[in-house]
């Protein structure tokens, strides 16, 4: 059976304790291929993000509820980040959306709105034709900004700056490693 499973870690304490966890099913009908975790209505405390084929779906904490963030026509792939893109002091999704290498940032409704009842605005940041595998969050070019970096199938890195207002993207080839020859005497 597929299901949103939380394992939340249980008191260890710094003596060496055995670390525990509890089994917590959260969604029994929800499955996902992209996670996030962070705290997406101010509250302070850790919500889920998950987003599966064809979902963005935000489980807000302690109650796990499912918010619905969008229904997407395409499908969402196999990583996620949360960050502030717009720098409003409030956690955004971004997350690539299909084979065709769309990365769309979520707006969060907050800091004016409610985000388990107002709509998410999605913005495209860029497209990369391929089939985007992973994806981290940076002010990698340290403007005060984010930044993204994804990687879509095969053995190169995309970087694009000036997240949320336009994309200059480069394309940053990574060569392959190749193996150690075996030196057995």
């Amino acid at each position: 059976m597929r299901a949103v499973v939380l394992l939340a870690w249980l008191a260890a304490s710094a003596a060496g304790a055995d670390v525990r966890f509890e089994h917590v099913v959260i969604d029994r009908e929800f499955w996902g291929d992209c996670k996030a975790i962070g705290d997406l209505n101010g509250d302070r405390l850790a919500d889920l993000v998950l987003a599966n084929r064809d979902w963005l779906i935000w489980y807000p904490a302690p109650e796990w509820n499912r918010v619905v963030i969008t229904r997407d026509a395409s499908n969402f792939t196999t990583d996620m980040e949360l960050g502030d893109v717009d720098a409003d002091g409030d956690l955004d999704v971004v997350v690539p959306d299909g084979s065709a290498g769309i990365l769309r940032w979520y707006e969060n409704p907050m800091p004016a709105g409610d985000p388990s009842s107002d709509p998410w605005a999605p913005h495209l940041i860029g497209v990369h034709n391929e089939h985007a595998h992973d994806l981290e969050l940076a002010d990698v070019d340290g403007d005060g900004r984010l930044d993204v970096v994804t990687r879509p199938k095969g053995s190169h890195l995309c970087l694009g700056t000036r997240i949320g207002r336009c994309m200059e993207a480069y394309d940053v080839r990574v060569p392959r490693r190749r193996r150690p020859r075996d030196r057995r005497p």
